[in-house]
């Protein structure tokens, strides 16, 4: 850095403190946005669940899962020595789904939180792991429902049986805030589950192998040979609608109606024939496998927009405010500029040169901007801070922490400095082309906008505008980030027309009366400061827009993912019927 750049920026620091109602000014217009954005990344984050903790929520450290349904540990620990080696960690544990409190479920499971493999699938927030058949360990959300708290012996309601039990430990799953979950030992497992319940029962298998993706394919095709050789026995017109499970309850006369039934009627009517059939009869349950790595897992949670990501959300509504900020701030320094023309004079009659003259410009907003940007972080993280165990009441996941990334932070206070860099640039150019002579006069010299400035402004409206259209066809978080995009550009092109416009209006005024005349020639003679305006005010009207359409794509996708299913089905289970 040359001296004459340090004692250009030592002017502009010099300046801001000098004009410390104008800075300060600009430093609150820029505070706000990024401690907004930075609230709004904090809030969409706590209710985002990044892939690697879904994913640890059901693996733990492991590589495999296999998960037997209605099997016993030994049948799913005979399952798996085939395709894993003897020495290969592992750890095998039992879930069932029980009534606890009324009709209320939750997950009953004999998971030993303390196994290697176990690490982050469940948190103990407090006490210990279950350590008799008398103790329990139990999810928050599930202990704040039944009223009961750490150390507590109380009696409770499994499946209208009342358990007098300890409350050992409460346990939080990361991924899953809300899930009502219980843990007991094996023998306290052993004790709730009675025997009529072990067909419902599902046993998991955690495996540290190393070729994860070839285990869980050879375990997945013994499973699909077993399923077509069960189906093969039976019709097809009946095995799209139930399992041979199901079907080898019917005799043979019933199964032989229903064929005949089938080109008569609906799905949803064929199905209801063969539950009337089935009725009450007992079935006889032979379990299955489900086999499937981390990786997959993995990559099959791995595929969230860029568009939908936490700093991105927040960066784009900090982006939106900021917008509105670069115009206001914009014509303050314009305004502030053209006070200062005299100074500015002095300065180039003295050896300034026009990049001298832009850097005292440009280096007050430079200032402004980052005092407003560190005020804003710090407002940003004091609110998240104090507010996040009001978020958790509301969050999907644990937060241990105000639930904010450095990239949350960063991504808005760069924008807040570049926001306020942008409003001081907007005069800085003309400010340094004013001639010595002229600049001591205090007469800032109108010029003609540049060429390229109506075809860009055009180009980025309509980009903006084709965008926002898009917008509305898609879902979620994606089409909020699209509209947030479209609108910035729009706003882009706005500001480019701006000035063009109050430019073209002015020659409108030999046309009007002498009132309106003064008040065009003057807002021709001051277009910077009169284009800022009415930029702003485009942005304000701007905003009504995006919220239409964020508020039509909410509607669209709750019609699609609410709508009931037009088909009702059945399934069997024992000697008991579930409808949906």
């Amino acid at each position: 850095m040359t001296p004459a750049v340090r004692a250009a920026l030592r002017v502009a620091r010099r300046s801001a403190r000098r004009d410390w109602k104008r800075t300060g000014f600009v430093v609150a217009l820029i505070a706000m946005p990024v401690a907004v954005a930075i609230v709004v990344a904090g809030i969409t984050r706590s209710n985002q669940i990044d892939p690697e903790t879904q994913v640890a929520s059901r693996f733990g450290s492991a590589t495999l899962r296999v998960e037997g349904y209605s099997m016993s540990r030994g049948g799913v620990a005979r399952a798996i020595d085939d395709v894993v080696p003897a020495e290969a960690p592992s750890l095998v544990f039992r879930s069932i789904w029980m009534r606890v409190g009324g009709s209320d479920g939750a997950l009953v499971e004999d998971l030993d939180i303390a196994h290697p493999l176990a690490v982050g699938m469940l948190t103990l927030v407090e006490g210990t792991a279950p350590g008799g058949a008398g103790e329990v360990a139990m999810s928050a959300s599930l202990a704040d429902r039944l009223g009961v708290g750490l150390g507590d012996q109380a009696s409770f309601p499994l499946e209208g049986t009342e358990r007098r039990l300890t409350v050992s430990g409460i346990v939080v799953d990361p991924a899953y805030y809300d899930s009502q979950r219980l843990l007991f030992t094996p023998e306290g497992f052993d004790a709730i589950v009675s025997a009529g319940g072990r067909e419902q029962m599902s046993a998991v298998a955690l495996v540290d192998a190393a070729s994860p993706d070839q285990a869980a394919r050879a375990i997945n095709d013994v499973q699909e040979r077993q399923w077509e050789e069960a189906t093969s026995a039976f019709p097809p017109e009946l095995t799209n609608i139930a399992g041979p499970e199901i079907l080898s309850l019917l005799t043979g006369d019933e199964i032989e109606a229903l064929v005949e039934l089938a080109p008569t009627v609906s799905y949803e009517q064929l199905r209801l024939a063969l539950s009337d059939l089935v009725g009450e009869r007992t079935q006889v349950t032979s379990g299955g496998l489900w086999a499937e790595s981390s990786r997959e897992a993995l990559a099959a949670h791995g595929n969230q927009s860029v568009l939908s990501t936490p700093s991105v959300v927040g960066t784009l509504v900090g982006a939106l405010l900021l917008a509105e900020v670069a115009l206001v701030a914009g014509a303050a320094y314009a305004t502030g500029t053209r006070r200062r023309l005299r100074e500015i004079g002095l300065l180039t009659a003295n050896g300034a040169t026009d990049r001298h003259v832009r850097l005292i410009v440009i280096g007050e907003g430079l200032v402004a901007g980052v005092l407003g940007a560190a005020i804003g972080i710090g407002m940003g993280l004091v609110v998240l801070s104090l507010g996040t165990p009001i978020l958790q009441d509301f969050a999907r996941k644990l937060l241990v922490g105000p639930p904010v990334s450095a990239v949350d932070v960063v991504a808005p206070a760069l924008a807040g400095i570049a926001a306020a860099t942008v409003a001081a640039w907007l005069p800085a150019p003309t400010a340094a082309r004013v001639p010595t002579i002229t600049a001591l006069q205090g007469r800032m010299p109108l010029s003609a906008p540049p060429r390229w400035i109506v075809p860009l402004g055009v180009a980025l409206t309509g980009l903006g505008t084709f965008l926002l259209v898009v917008a509305r066809t898609a879902l979620g978080n994606e089409a909020v980030a699209q509209a947030g995009i479209a609108v910035v550009l729009m706003i882009g092109g706005f500001v480019l027309l701006a000035g063009p416009m109050v430019a073209g209006a002015g020659l409108l005024a030999d046309r009007v009366r002498a009132t309106w005349r003064l008040v065009l020639r003057d807002s021709a003679r001051q277009r910077t400061r009169a284009a800022a305006a009415v930029a702003a005010m485009m942005v304000v009207l701007i905003a009504p827009v995006v919220m239409a359409a964020s508020l039509s794509t909410n509607q669209r996708r709750d019609l699609i993912y609410g709508s009931p299913s037009p088909v009702t089905g059945w399934w069997s289970t024992g000697t008991t019927r579930w409808a949906w």
